[in-house]
C-alpha cells in the first residue's frame, strides 16, 4: 500500500496549505516593496512641491515690494505734479482720494470673491 504523506502530495510537491502560504508570504514581500516605494516617491514628490513653492513664495515677496516701491514713486510723483497746479492739500487730498476709491473698489471685488466662494462650498456647485 502506498504510503500517505502529511506534507505533500504523491510527488512530493507541497500540498495545498503550504502553497498558499508560500504565496502569502510572496504577496506580504511585494506589498512591502511596493509600498516601500510609493512612500519614497511620495516623500520626493512632496519635497519637490515644498521647494517649488518655497521658491514661488519668495519670487512673490520680491514681487509685492517692488509693487508697493513702484506704487509709493507713483505716489509721490503725483503729489509733486499736482501740487503745482493744486496746490500741496488739494493734491494730497486728490491722491488719497484716488487711492481710496481703488481701494473700495478692491475691497467689493474681494467680497464678491468671498460669496462666490461661499456659495460654492455650500452648494457643492459652480
Amino acid at each position: 500500500m502506498a504510503e500517505h504523506r502529511s506534507d505533500g502530495d504523491r510527488d512530493g510537491k507541497p500540498n495545498g496549505g503550504e502553497a498558499i502560504g508560500e504565496d502569502l508570504r510572496g504577496l506580504i514581500g511585494a506589498a512591502t516593496r511596493l509600498a516601500s516605494a510609493e512612500l519614497a516617491y511620495q516623500t520626493l514628490r512632496v519635497r519637490l512641491i515644498g521647494k517649488a513653492a518655497m521658491r514661488g513664495a519668495i519670487t512673490g515677496a520680491l514681487a509685492a515690494m517692488l509693487l508697493f516701491f513702484t506704487l509709493m514713486a507713483l505716489v509721490v510723483g503725483l503729489l509733486l505734479a499736482l501740487a503745482r497746479s493744486l496746490g500741496a492739500w488739494a493734491a494730497l487730498g486728490a491722491v488719497a482720494g484716488g487711492f481710496l476709491l481703488a481701494a473700495l473698489i478692491a475691497a467689493l471685488v474681494c467680497m464678491a470673491s468671498v460669496r462666490r466662494i461661499r456659495k460654492l462650498l455650500r452648494d457643492g456647485k459652480g
